[in-house]
């Protein structure tokens, strides 16, 4: 199987069908493991979040009065670091794994295959590091 950059059209790597399948399905479990993973990371942030909220406003008013809290606008850059942009890396991971996937039912006896150029560089570095193991 030849596969094309549709940019410069011109031949980027060529691999039989099937190692091109277990290359797919190999960038696809890591793609899901970095989705459950920026998933996971959101929600240990919310669950620190919340528990800090919740010993604060157990605080006797005194005791809130000399403790120091951040101020709103740090809490607003923190959630946009911590949940905002790993929502956006997560939307952009299910768009990816759509595509992926979508090349996987294709029919793989096609002799030739385009790709975007972004997409072809993960390939080709997902070709490097695995090398025969594929």
């Amino acid at each position: 199987m030849k596969i094309y950059d549709n940019v410069y059209q011109h031949v980027v790597l060529q691999l039989p069908a099937e190692a091109f399948k277990g290359l797919l399905e190999k960038i696809r479990d890591d793609k899901e493991n970095e989705m459950t993973l920026l998933k996971h990371k959101i929600q240990k942030y919310e669950e620190k979040r919340r528990t800090e909220a919740a010993l604060y406003q157990s605080m006797s008013p005194i005791r809130k009065f000399f403790s120091s809290r951040p101020p709103s606008h740090h809490q607003a850059v923190e959630y946009l670091v911590h949940v905002k942009e790993r929502l956006k890396k997560i939307a952009i991971i299910k768009q990816q794994l759509l595509e992926i996937n979508r090349l996987l039912e294709q029919e793989t006896a096609q002799e030739c295959l385009e790709l975007p150029s972004p997409f072809i560089h993960e390939l080709l570095a997902y070709h490097e590091q695995l090398g025969d193991q594929i």
